[in-house]
This record gives C-alpha cells, structure tokens and sequence, in this order.
C-alpha cells in the first residue's frame, strides 16, 4: 500500500501536469489584444513588413528629393537671435562691432540706423550695408560680415547621444550624420533607429520644440486624422555607407527645427515555451530567431513551426504575423529584425507534450516516492 499511494498520487498529477501542458499559453502584455476586442489581421511577413515600412519609405523618399535634389542656397538665410560681427573700412566707422538680430529681423548700426537683416544672407546685408555708408559718409568702403553666433539655425540633437542638446547648422547642407557627429554620436545604449522629425512638418498650431538636456518634447499634430500625435520618420543606424537605405538618409540635409531623436535600446517581450520567457533588451541587429536565443531558446515541448510576432504600427495599429521558426534557421526566409515594442510568442508542439508529460509523470513519481519513503 505504501507503494501504490505514491503511484496513483503520481498518475493524478501527471494528469494534471499534462492537462496544463496542452492549453498552455502565457498571458500576455497588456498591449495584447483581449477576446472582447476585434481580432488581430492575420498578414504574411512580406505583407506586414511593407505595411509598416512602405509610408515611412514613401514619406522620405518625397524629402529627399525635395532637400537633396532641388535647388538650395548656398547660404542659410539670418534670422531672428543670430548676433553679428560687423567691420567697415577704411578708418575704424565699425571694428568687430557685435549686434544681435531682432525680433523684427532689423539690426541698428551707428550713422545708418536700421538695416534689415533677417530672411538675408550675409552678401545681402555687407552690400546694403556698403551701400548705405557710401551715401553718407565714407567713400567706396569695405564690409565685412561674420556671423558669431547662430541662433536661427538651429536643430535639436536627443535622446542617447554623447551631448544631447540644439547644435547649429552652418551649412545649408548640414546632414542629419553631421549633426549627430556634433552631438558627439549614439552612445552604447542607443537603439538601431532614430526617429526624425523634420520642420515641414510643424504649423503655426503647434508648440515649440522644448530642448533639455536630453529630452525633447515633441508638439502634437493638430492636423486630422486618426491621430494626435506628429508621427516621426524612422531611419535606420545600422549601416553608414551611403548606398544603404541607413546611409543615404543619414545624409538628408537638415534644416532649422528640425528633431533628431536616438532613442535607446527598447525591449522585446519573448513569451511561450522558452526556457527563460522575459522582456529582453533590443541590441542593433537583434532578430526573431535572435531574440528566442536570448529567452534560453526553445524549449523541449515548442515547435519549431510557426511564432507569433505582435507589433505596433506607426500609426498605433497592432498587427500579428506568424513566422516560420525553421524556415528562418534554414535561410528559406528571411529572419525578421524586432523593434521595440514587439511580442514574440513560441507556441507548443502537440507531438511533443506526450513525452513531455510522460517525463513529467516519472519525475513526480520520483519526487512523491522520496518524500513517502
């Protein structure tokens, strides 16, 4: 008898074990779609990786060609807050003479008054300048101005970057790699991707950019549609060579108001039958098959068929692609890199459960026995 009621002990929790086994399923974030609300699309990875890609592409591509490849100046025009030097020759009218832009774009100089200056490159304002002594009261005199401070054209570098802050441009092409150099560049913690903001996108309903010391608070498009929030545009920083996605639009110029945002390494929440289920932190090139291996990989009852990947769109939108596990590891298809955000979820394999519950039966047994005997 001593023997038989650990055996029958063993056989009832066996088939308890194993009963867990086959619906086992871990909950899953609050992100998660519940069984009230509307079922998530059901895409192929193609199809989803060119929904969330394809407006983001679109939407660059567009500025690219109007940053890049229409006609820009040579010169950034002043404007308001930038601070001038001014010299006039001969004599000493006006040596190293500091003057800042006002609000109306309008500087004041000795003898002359009011010149405007904003919306002005610095030929412009040296030859109205010129123009106006040699009226009054010097003879073909020499200008020259140098601009000691920018104050207009300014863009704002956040987030993980060496020396986050607003940095100017003194260049009109100024590109976002520059800026991010200015910024010292992304540091260990930086994610794969910046989010960028660019100034065409703001309207005068829109509240200014606030720049601390390494944060950015973004205005909320005011605009229609399904939502409040100014979308950024997302670029990659895995590669930096120019006939790269990454690199060609880590070469866009910029423009004042523009927002660079790196942000830091998000994390990836791996659920299911894996040995270490977890939120794991999102390193540059971390994938699918890649994110598994961090949660321990698969565990001895998972299937190596198809996971569940549930991801959040640009525009809020949760969408759930199952990819093949195997097909990945045998190069059939193309392992999927994770964003932040992203819930990979490892399914059962029903074959499996059988030997798996029956191993867990003997180890009860096992462990019952020992604690009889």
């Amino acid at each position: 008898m001593r023997f038989w009621t650990p055996f029958f002990l063993g056989i009832f929790i066996c088939c308890v074990l194993a009963g867990g086994c086959a619906s086992r399923r871990r909950h899953l974030p609050p992100t998660s779609l519940t069984k009230s609300e509307a079922p998530l699309p059901t895409l192929s990875v193609e199809t989803v990786i060119s929904t969330i890609e394809a407006e983001n592409e679109s939407t660059l591509a567009r500025l690219w060609e109007k940053r890049a490849h229409e006609g820009l100046p040579s010169d950034l025009s002043l404007g308001a807050g930038d601070i001038l030097e001014i010299s006039v020759l001969p004599g000493e009218i006006l040596k190293d003479f500091a003057v800042r832009i006002g609000g109306d774009e309008m500087i004041s100089l000795p003898l002359i008054g009011n010149i405007h200056a904003g919306g002005r490159n610095e030929t412009a304002v040296e030859e109205d300048i010129r123009r106006r002594y040699a009226e009054t009261y010097v003879r073909n005199p020499h200008v020259h101005v140098f601009v000691r401070e920018y104050h207009s054209r300014l863009a704002a570098v956040v987030g993980a970057v060496d020396k986050p802050g607003v940095y100017s441009m003194t260049r009109s092409n100024d590109t976002i790699l520059e800026m991010l150099s200015q910024a010292g560049g992304p540091t260990k913690e930086a994610g794969a991707r910046l989010f960028f903001f660019p100034a065409e996108l703001y309207n005068a309903a829109n509240k200014p950019v606030e720049v601390a010391s390494s944060t950015a608070t973004i205005p909320a498009s005011s605009g229609a549609g399904n939502s409040n929030r100014l979308e950024p545009l997302v670029i990659s920083l895995k590669s930096s060579r120019v006939n790269s996605d990454g690199g060609r639009y880590l070469t866009l110029p910029v423009r004042p108001g523009d927002v660079i945002m790196v942000p830091a390494a998000g994390e990836v929440l791996v659920d299911g039958w894996v040995e270490k289920p977890g939120s794991y932190p999102i390193t540059p090139e971390l994938t699918v098959l890649g994110s598994i291996t961090a949660a321990g990989g698969l565990h001895f009852a998972a299937s190596h068929g198809e996971a569940k990947v549930t991801r959040i769109g640009q525009q809020g939108a949760r969408i759930a692609f199952f990819p093949n596990l195997e097909k990945m590891k045998r190069g059939e298809i193309p392992d999927i890199p994770v964003q932040e955000g992203d819930v990979v979820e490892v399914f059962s394999s029903t074959p499996k459960l059988i030997p798996y519950g029956f191993y867990q039966f003997v180890k009860s047994m096992f462990h019952v026995g020992a604690a009889v005997f």
